[in-house]
């Protein structure tokens, strides 16, 4: 008999607006660059707002691409634009504690 898939597991998230910051701390970003061969890559593991607010800035982004960003499910996808793409990937994910093979969005 053929076994049915396993329901897959849920992030967990803060409680309250999503933000794991103190109400009185400064929101900051915690976003990475990496700059190689004319190409520029930007690496956000949990986008905030002030993220949001500096990808408009910097490169006019289309506000689809923002919503994307901040989507907790997204398909993967490839949109292409007259100056950048914006790509959405899942790549396979072994869980040990599980044995199961999951996936991660990127």
């Amino acid at each position: 008999m053929p076994t049915l898939p396993l329901p897959r597991p849920r992030l967990r998230r803060p409680a309250g607006n999503g933000s794991a910051l103190p109400p009185d701390l400064p929101e900051t970003s915690t976003r990475r660059e990496v700059v190689a061969g004319g190409l520029r890559w930007i690496h956000d593991e949990r986008p905030r707002s002030i993220d949001a607010e500096w990808l408009q800035s910097e490169f006019g982004f289309h506000p689809l691409d923002i919503e994307d960003v901040f989507s907790r499910n997204q398909r993967p996808k490839l949109d292409v634009y007259d100056d950048y793409l914006f790509i959405v990937l899942h790549f396979p994910v072994f869980d040990k504690v599980t044995g199961r093979l999951l996936t991660a969005e990127v």
